[in-house]
């Protein structure tokens, strides 16, 4: 009898809410949960970097003005720390200076109150969807490393020789065994001409004029 494959765990979006004033934490608490984030909600700044500290959140939504440690000290303290989770501001000014400010310290977006539940669930879903997009690029960069590095072990370590030139027909590249067996030490090929390590007079000229017609049949640029 077949096994059915079990479920798909996803992952929920864990969302850290900000502000001093205990209902506006309780109201956006409701309507994110409602749209199936996991929610924390601290009333005070340094309670906020202490539930960074010592947990992971995909984003903070913070009020800028707030008694005590404001809004723009904890994005100051997020950025000096190199905690790498996302900010959108809530700010209840009449003008867009504080919002300003906050985003040139760092923040990725901002919200006036106040603001509709619309506002708060397109801001949160491109801010996640920012986050979620670089750490695809960092876990790709990441592999790519990987993958030259094993590459460049399996280069070095092999024992066929392996070179490359450029179109003139220069050496740019030559690994231990290449240089082993043309008796060079370590980097004594490189800028050399492929041709001055063949001994057969007519390979030599061979050789040139393969890398002459190479030259010649390059497309001009337009």
């Amino acid at each position: 009898q077949m096994k059915k494959p079990g479920k798909v765990m996803i992952k929920k979006s864990k969302i850290l809410i900000v502000d001093d004033e205990p209902r506006m934490c309780a109201s956006l608490k409701t309507l994110l949960c409602a749209q199936d984030y996991e929610i924390q909600t601290c009333c005070s700044g340094n309670e906020a970097l202490n539930y960074l500290d010592r947990d992971e959140f995909d984003l903070v939504i913070m009020d800028v003005f707030m008694e005590g440690m404001d809004g723009f000290q904890v994005i100051e303290e997020i950025m000096k720390q190199k905690i790498d989770t996302p900010v959108i501001i809530m700010t209840g000014s009449a003008s867009t200076e504080s919002a300003v400010k906050a985003l040139r310290m760092g923040a990725s977006n901002y919200l006036k109150k106040p603001f509709e539940s619309e506002e708060l669930f397109l801001s949160v879903t491109n801010v996640l969807s920012q986050r979620m997009l670089k750490e695809k690029k960092q876990l790709l960069s990441k592999k790519l490393k990987e993958s030259e590095k094993k590459y460049k072990t399996l280069v070095n370590t092999t024992p066929q020789g392996i070179q490359l030139t450029d179109l003139d027909g220069k050496i740019i590249f030559s690994n231990p065994a290449h240089h082993k067996i043309h008796g060079y030490p370590k980097g004594g090929l490189i800028g050399k001409y492929i041709w001055e390590l063949i001994a057969k007079e007519s390979d030599k000229i061979k050789t040139k004029k393969y890398y002459k017609n190479l030259i010649r049949n390059q497309p001009k640029p337009e």
